[in-house]
């Protein structure tokens, strides 16, 4: 309850739904605000918990290349860069990404990429 209350209580949380069997909390943002991907995981250290993973699905659009490393900017996002990229990819391409973001919340660890 503390987390989840940590968590509603920032202003870009849209909705909150607890899986305690497995101790995941999904989260639904709203699109219009900006996410800070830092507070959230404050938010969650402050109800007396630490993260283990931040999953993320979204969809944006790629920069960069394959010699220099591939970027995804999002809407109400930090750009942050994808590491594990498999595919074929070209900057302004629109893609689906799902993946875990690392410790210092600045790339993505790609489970799966797909053009859109």
């Amino acid at each position: 309850k503390r987390v989840e209350g940590q968590c509603k209580s920032l202003s870009y949380v849209k909705a909150v739904h607890t899986n305690l069997k497995k101790t995941e909390f999904t989260l639904r943002f709203d699109p219009k605000q900006n996410i800070n991907l830092a507070d959230l995981s404050q938010a969650v250290t402050d109800g007396g918990f630490s993260v283990r993973d931040i999953k993320i699905d979204a969809k944006g659009s790629i920069s960069g290349d394959e010699s220099s490393g591939y970027y995804i900017s999002v809407p109400n996002i930090t750009i942050l860069s994808l590491k594990d990229v498999k595919g074929n990819f070209a900057a302004g391409d629109k893609v689906s990404v799902k993946g875990k973001i690392n410790s210092e919340i600045s790339s993505i660890k790609v489970t799966s990429i797909k053009k859109i």
